[in-house]
């Protein structure tokens, strides 16, 4: 259906509706609709399309019936005798009430028919309006200061809610109209975040217009900034991660200028406080002399802590400052009761191999007596997965042995047997870590200019480790693609070695290293580049 300048979509497509539904009458005011149709041409207008697409739906549901044959003569109240019978009339069966009944019911059939079509096609305009039009959401900083970069993120969506991807065009506009910044981008599944950065005259931006458009639509959002100042730069640190009760936490605050990122020499007076997880302050210290931007600050613990996640908030005296926080952790600390040892029957195991571990604990307060009675469970840890556990109870003397075998595929080889002691609700736990030999070497190859040049001298310096990073010494010889031997090679210290040799372009090469089945590829090999060495070995400072 063709639009009309008189009505917006959402109002043409509502109006089509009401008058197909007082064509076929089953609208609900339908004196109303025609006051309407009388006083607006425009209305008489669109009745006119209406009433086109009404004939379609009346053709589509109303079949062609070839007419029916009736006598015209005698009529049909008196029907002719034939025979000396009087003929019986086709329409007999209205003469009946349940005739009568049946032909309403039809009527009334067609006539829901008829609706349900119209309203079919109401609801495909509707859905095929809104895949066509746009809907976008802009989200952006309600104030942006000037001279510091800010960003805006632009969602864009057909009026059926779904994803819909486009272009989008942004200006940024100052309070006198001048234009900041403008470009030109797409949306990734529906969104787009754009970043802009700080303006070379330390402008701020006014006004934000933001354009989605697509095939089908265009859609505009002009968005009002205010205009803020540019806030410091504030960094915090503490130095530990994890603390016991008691102890002091040293912290270190850094104020620098947004725009320039030197230390601000007016730094105002900083606090800090420590809130612990319950959101209860328990510590306080503040810095009134800050020198070149920079605040050191010492906050001890409560003794009496229970510890768990804590958080050091800093801020300025005067609130000019946005509060800066850092989180940490503080951990209870109790006094070992048990003397725990792990002893394995060997220093490390292969793939496969079975051990022993003998676990012993004796009692601190009992003058180290035997932990006889309490349970102890042993667990093998390999590569950060526990692949066996057992539960023993200790002897006499608080031992008890274990038996384990290492799992036969083990990728890096780090492994702990860890052994906790149950001693009456006394748990502690003892680790001993070993290494899983796995045979295996990871090779890592380093062009001195950063890539492999044709027909220049070329050194490469290669490193050796196996999976957990530990240099590994080996042998091994250079091949081309015919595996020719073209260079010798050999680690000279802590796994590292070097490879001197001149690549030909389109030539793949191979580091084969005693003891590994397959070998090591060399990076590509590339006609133009520019290779680099360094004269010698030693380096001058």
């Amino acid at each position: 259906m063709s639009a009309h300048p008189d009505y917006s979509p959402a109002e043409r497509d509502q109006l089509a509706q009401e008058l197909l539904e007082l064509h076929f009458g089953c609208h609900e005011d339908p004196a109303a609709l025609e006051a309407r149709l009388a006083a607006e041409p425009a209305l008489r207008a669109l009745q006119q399309q209406v009433l086109q697409q009404a004939q379609v739906l009346e053709a589509a549901v109303k079949p062609t019936i070839d007419p029916l044959a009736l006598p015209t003569t005698p009529s049909a109240t008196h029907p002719a005798k034939k025979n000396g019978h009087r003929t019986p009339s086709p329409w007999r069966w209205l003469r009946s009430p349940l005739g009568r009944l049946g032909a309403a019911a039809s009527l009334a059939a067609a006539g829901l028919l008829v609706c349900y079509v119209a309203q079919l096609a109401t609801e495909h305009a509707h859905a095929s309006h809104g895949r066509d039009h746009l809907h976008l959401t802009v989200s952006a900083p309600r104030a942006v200061p000037g001279g510091a970069a800010w960003s805006f993120t632009a969602e864009t969506r057909n009026l059926n809610g779904d994803v819909v991807d486009g272009e989008i065009r942004w200006r940024a506009f100052d309070a006198g109209g001048l234009l900041l910044a403008q470009s030109t981008t797409g949306t990734q599944r529906g969104a787009a975040t754009v970043t802009i950065p700080a303006s070379q005259g330390l402008q701020a931006p006014a006004r934000l217009t933001v354009t989605a458009a697509t095939a089908t639509d265009e859609v505009s959002h002009v968005l009002p900034l205010s205009a803020a100042a540019a806030g410091p730069l504030v960094h915090l640190t503490t130095d530990r991660a994890v603390y016991r009760p008691g102890d002091v936490v040293r912290a270190r605050a850094v104020v620098l200028d947004r725009i320039t990122r030197l230390p601000i020499p007016n730094t105002p007076s900083l606090k800090v406080r420590v809130v612990d997880g319950q959101g209860n302050a328990v510590a306080f210290d503040q810095s009134p002399n800050t020198t070149d931007g920079v605040g050191s600050f010492a906050l001890a613990l409560p003794a009496s802590s229970a510890g768990g996640p804590h958080t050091l908030e800093l801020s300025a005296n005067d609130g000019s400052l946005p509060t800066e926080r850092v989180d940490f952790v503080v951990r209870t600390f109790q006094t070992p009761q048990l003397q725990k040892t792990v002893v394995l029957d060997r220093s490390s195991y292969a793939p496969g191999a079975r051990g022993t571990a003998a676990v012993t604990a004796l009692r601190l307060a009992a003058g180290r007596q035997g932990a006889s009675g309490a349970s102890a469970v042993a667990t093998l840890v390999v590569d950060g997965t526990e692949v066996w556990r057992e539960k023993r109870v200790l002897g006499a003397l608080g031992e008890a042995t274990f038996a384990f075998q290492v799992p036969k595929d083990v990728a890096k080889g780090q492994a702990r047997f860890v052994a906790t002691i149950d001693d009456g609700g006394i748990i502690e736990t003892e680790v001993k870590p070993f290494v899983v030999p796995t045979g295996r070497v990871v090779v890592d190859m380093f062009p001195e200019g950063g890539e492999l040049v044709a027909g220049v001298d070329n050194r490469v310096y290669v490193e050796c480790t196996d999976p957990l990073g530990r240099a590994i010494d080996s042998v091994g010889e250079l091949l081309d693609e015919r595996d020719r031997v073209v260079a010798k090679f050999r680690t000279a210290h802590q796994g590292r070695g070097a490879l001197v040799f001149v690549p030909k372009h389109g030539v793949a090469y191979r580091l084969r290293l005693t003891g590994q089945a397959e070998p090591f590829a060399l990076p590509v090999v590339q006609q133009r580049g520019v290779a680099m060495q360094l004269r010698g070995d030693e380096v001058l400072d």
